[in-house]
C-alpha cells in the first residue's frame, strides 16, 4: 500500500499544480504560440540532445572502465535512451537510472558497481549543475527576481560535497556498515562494502574524475543551448544569458521527487523565471509544454529500443587488473 501511494501523490501533487496554473490560460494563446513554430531549430536541438546521449553515455563507460568493466560505447547509449524513456514516468527525473543499474548488473558488472557508476555518473552532473547555476547567477544577481534564489544552489552543493566527502573519505560510510542494525542483513552490508569498493577505483584512477567532471559541464551547458533554442524555434525573445541563471535552477527543482518527471514543477518555475524577464504567462507555459513533447518524442526512442532489444546473454569480457 505505501508503494502505492508515494506514486500516487507525485500524480496528484502534479495534476494539481497544473490545474492552478493553466486554469486561467485559454487553448488560443497557447495554440497562437506553437502556431508560429519554426521546425528548423529543432533540427539542432535533436542533435544537440543525441551529443548529450553520446557524451553521457562516453562518461558512464569511463567510469565503469575504471572498475573494470568494458561494454561497448553503443551498447551504453542504447541503455541511456532506454533509461531516458524510463524516466519519463518515474518519480522526478533519475527515475530511470534504475533500468542503468540493472542493465549493467545483468551484463555481469554486479549491483554493486553498476550502482556505483550510476551514482557517480549522476553526482558529477548535480555538481556542474549547481556550480553553473551558482556562476551564472552570481554572475548577473542584480538580475535575479529574488536573490534568495542564490541559496538553492549554496545549499545544493553542501549537500553534495557532504555525500561525495563521505563516498571518498570512506572511513564513517565502513564503520556504518558495521553497526549491528546493517550486520542483520549481510547482503545489505556486502552491496555497501562492494560499492564503496568502486568509488576507490574512481579515485586511484589518474585524471579520471577531471575527464568526468569536464563532460558533466558540457552536458549540463547543452542542456542550457537546448533550452534556448527551444524558445527561439517558439519565437520567444529572451535573451541566452538568463537560461544561464534558470535551467540549472529550475533543473534542480525539478530533480526533487515530488512529481513525475518534473510536470508541474517545471511548469511553476517557467512562469515564476521567464515571467520575470518579460514573457507572459501563457508564453512561459508553451516553454513548458514544448520542452515535454520535445524530450517525450525524443525518449520515445528508447521506448521503440527496449521493444526492439535483443538479449544474446553475451557478458562483457573484464579486463585485467593491473
Amino acid at each position: 500500500m505505501k508503494k502505492k501511494l508515494g506514486p500516487l501523490l507525485r500524480i496528484l501533487f502534479s495534476l494539481g499544480l497544473m490545474a492552478l496554473l493553466y486554469r486561467k490560460v485559454s487553448l488560443q494563446q497557447l495554440h497562437d504560440v506553437f502556431s508560429a513554430m519554426k521546425p528548423a531549430w529543432l533540427v539542432a536541438l535533436y542533435a544537440l540532445l543525441f551529443i548529450n546521449t553520446a557524451i553521457s553515455s562516453f562518461k558512464w563507460r569511463q567510469l565503469l572502465l575504471a572498475d573494470k568493466i568494458d561494454i561497448p560505447l553503443h551498447s551504453l547509449i542504447a541503455k541511456y535512451l532506454i533509461a531516458s524513456f524510463f524516466s519519463m514516468f518515474l518519480p522526478s527525473n533519475i527515475g530511470g537510472d534504475a533500468y542503468r543499474v540493472y542493465a549493467v548488473a545483468k551484463k555481469g558488472g554486479g549491483t554493486a558497481r553498476s550502482f556505483a557508476s550510476v551514482l557517480a555518473d549522476r553526482l558529477s552532473g548535480f555538481i556542474a549543475v549547481v556550480l553553473l547555476g551558482f556562476f551564472f547567477c552570481i554572475a548577473a544577481r542584480s538580475r535575479l527576481p529574488d536573490q534568495r534564489i542564490l541559496l538553492v544552489p549554496v545549499a545544493a552543493f553542501l549537500i553534495l560535497c557532504t555525500a561525495i566527502g563521505i563516498l571518498l573519505k570512506q572511513s564513517f560510510a565502513r564503520r556504518a556498515l558495521n553497526w549491528r542494525i546493517i550486520e542483520r542483513f549481510p547482503k545489505l552490508q556486502k552491496f555497501g562494502h562492494d560499492m564503496l569498493d568502486s568509488v576507490l577505483q574512481y579515485r586511484r584512477s589518474p585524471g579520471l574524475m577531471f575527464r568526468v567532471m569536464a563532460i558533466s559541464f558540457v552536458f549540463q551547458f547543452n542542456m542550457i543551448v537546448c533550452l534556448f533554442l527551444l524558445s527561439r524555434a517558439l519565437g520567444l525573445g529572451v535573451p541566452f544569458h538568463y537560461f544561464c541563471m534558470f535551467v540549472p535552477i529550475v533543473t534542480l527543482f525539478e530533480a526533487l521527487p515530488i512529481s513525475i518527471y518534473g510536470i508541474g514543477v517545471r511548469d511553476a518555475s517557467y512562469v515564476y523565471f521567464y515571467g520575470s524577464v518579460g514573457l507572459a504567462k501563457h508564453e512561459a507555459l508553451s516553454l513548458a509544454i514544448a520542452y515535454l513533447l520535445t524530450t517525450f518524442i525524443y525518449c520515445a526512442s528508447g521506448g521503440i529500443l527496449f521493444m526492439l532489444r535483443r538479449d544474446t546473454g553475451k557478458k562483457f569480457q573484464p579486463l585485467e587488473k593491473a
